[in-house]
């Protein structure tokens, strides 16, 4: 194949095209994408209470990197190999799905206040199910 056939089928109006598909998966994407990032706090018409919250999940995802490392050692012991596991998958996914949530929920606000509180409760179910799991381990 010739560069320029390259160029013309990758050009910007088919990549236009690939966006504009009815997929979910793309959907999903683009609205995430759409956000403005910049000014995620700076809504006025979300309460206090919604923006302190959700700032509290944020803050707690700043150890995830000292966490991540340490949950390396949870493999030492051979007999708690299969508890080792759930745990190392939670630590490895929780501050996205905090991420995430925080996202959607200041995303939703306007339109579904509930549930934009549906996405904080996630938030918060999932750092109670990795304290219970650290407890209980």
């Amino acid at each position: 194949m010739k560069p320029q056939t390259l160029a013309v089928i990758f050009n910007a109006s088919s990549c236009l095209t690939i966006m504009r598909m009815k997929n979910p998966l793309i959907k999903a994407f683009r609205y995430f994408v759409d956000f403005d990032f910049n000014k995620i706090f700076d809504r006025p018409d979300l309460p206090l209470h919604y923006r302190i919250v959700n700032w509290f999940f944020l803050l707690l995802t700043l150890p995830w990197p000292f966490l991540l490392f340490a949950s390396l050692f949870l493999f030492d012991d051979p007999s708690n190999e299969s508890k080792a596991y759930p745990i190392f998958i939670l630590i490895l996914i929780y501050p996205w799905v905090i991420f995430i949530c925080t996202i959607l929920g200041f995303k939703n606000f306007g339109e579904k206040r509930n549930l934009a509180y549906a996405f904080t409760i996630l938030s918060a179910l999932v750092i109670g199910l990795l304290i219970y799991e650290f407890i209980a381990f």
